[in-house]
C-alpha cells in the first residue's frame, strides 16, 4: 500500500490522468484489481498561498508486489503532471479516505 499525491496543471489534464490509470473519484479497483481510495481536492494552499494547478490524493493498494510501482509500468502522464510520494509520519498532508 502507498499513497501519492497528484498534481495536474488544470481539471481536464487531471482527467486525463485519472483515465490513464483507470481511477475515478471514490474508491474502486482497476482492471488489474488494483484497489484505490481517491480524494480529489482541486485547489492547494501552502502557507494560506494558493498553489498552481489541480491535485488529489491517492491510496494505491495492489494484489501483489508486481502491481506495486506507481505509476503503473507502461502508464505516461501528460506533460506538467507530478506525482509524489506521501510519508504519512512526516508530511502535512493527509490522506481522507
Amino acid at each position: 500500500m502507498s499513497d501519492w499525491e497528484i498534481m495536474a496543471p488544470d481539471d481536464a489534464t487531471m482527467q486525463q490522468v485519472l483515465s490513464l490509470l483507470e481511477l475515478r473519484k471514490g474508491d474502486g479497483f482497476t482492471s488489474k484489481k488494483v484497489r484505490f481510495c481517491l480524494y480529489y481536492y482541486g485547489t492547494k494552499n501552502i502557507g494560506g498561498v494558493v498553489q498552481p494547478g489541480v491535485y488529489t490524493i491517492l491510496r494505491w493498494i495492489p494484489p501483489n508486489v508486481q502491481l506495486l510501482a506507481f505509476p503503473p509500468t507502461g502508464v505516461t502522464l501528460p506533460v506538467g503532471c507530478a506525482v509524489t510520494p506521501l510519508a504519512s509520519a512526516n508530511s502535512p498532508a493527509r490522506f481522507l479516505g
